[in-house]
């Protein structure tokens, strides 16, 4: 559809058939713009209609409160059962809502980016227990502290890298499967870079200090003591 194309709606039971041209097309369709506007009078001529209720659209003037204008409106149409709405408070409650939503949603993710974390951490301390004889061979080679410490850093590194990045893909796929199921008509899917950065670097961090306790310990053993370890 575009600007100036000409459709032709038809009535089932009457079997009236009327052509219109498309003057406008909104590019965001919400509960209050949503359908097909057309001239009353059409309406009711070639498409007969039990009307129930009226709708009218008021743009307030800068500077006049919604909700005292919404009040002296309904005042003065209480016999006509005026019912006032204000747009924009209603559109505001339906964000929010969806945002409180989002926001328990980051909540449990946040959960389990902990827990996650956390699991890197037991893995470190484990990998310390049983490799002890390894890190005891390792400095009776030479090994230095620092490269010690820099071996199970390394490895838990990689491990959180890749995580990271398979959490984010999958995330940002399952977001667009998402958007374009439920939002496509009425939004654009963008990506938060920055975002995304500060949470994985976040999350990298944290995973680091986790583990930063294990292999500085793996790093301070006795070469002569791990190489006597027996499981």
């Amino acid at each position: 559809m575009s600007l100036g194309t000409h459709v032709w709606a038809t009535d089932p039971v009457a079997g009236n058939r009327t052509e219109f041209v498309i003057l406008g097309i909104l590019e965001q369709s919400l509960q209050f713009t949503r359908g097909v506007f057309v001239d009353r009078d059409t309406v009711l001529t070639r498409y007969p209609v039990n009307v129930s209720r009226t709708a009218y659209f008021f743009q307030l003037a800068t500077g006049v409160d919604p909700a005292t204008m919404k009040t002296q409106l309904e005042s003065e149409f209480l016999d006509f059962g005026l019912v006032v709405v204000d747009i924009r408070q209603e559109i505001t409650t339906q964000f929010d809502a969806s945002q409180r939503v989002l926001l328990l949603m980051q909540a449990y993710l946040a959960l389990g980016l902990l827990v996650g974390v956390t699991g890197l951490g037991v893995i470190t301390v484990r990998a310390v227990v049983e490799r002890r004889q390894e890190i005891g061979a390792m400095r009776a080679l030479g090994f230095t502290r620092a490269m010690v410490r820099g071996v199970f850093l390394l490895e838990i590194s990689l491990i959180a890298l890749l995580g990271i990045a398979i959490g984010v893909s999958l995330g940002i796929v399952l977001a667009y499967n998402v958007f374009q199921v439920y939002f496509a008509s009425v939004g654009v899917f963008t990506i938060p870079y920055l975002h995304l950065a500060a949470v994985a670097s976040l999350a990298f961090a944290f995973a680091l200090v986790t583990t930063a306790g294990p292999a500085l310990r793996a790093s301070k053993l006795p070469p002569a003591q791990t190489l006597r370890y027996i499981e």
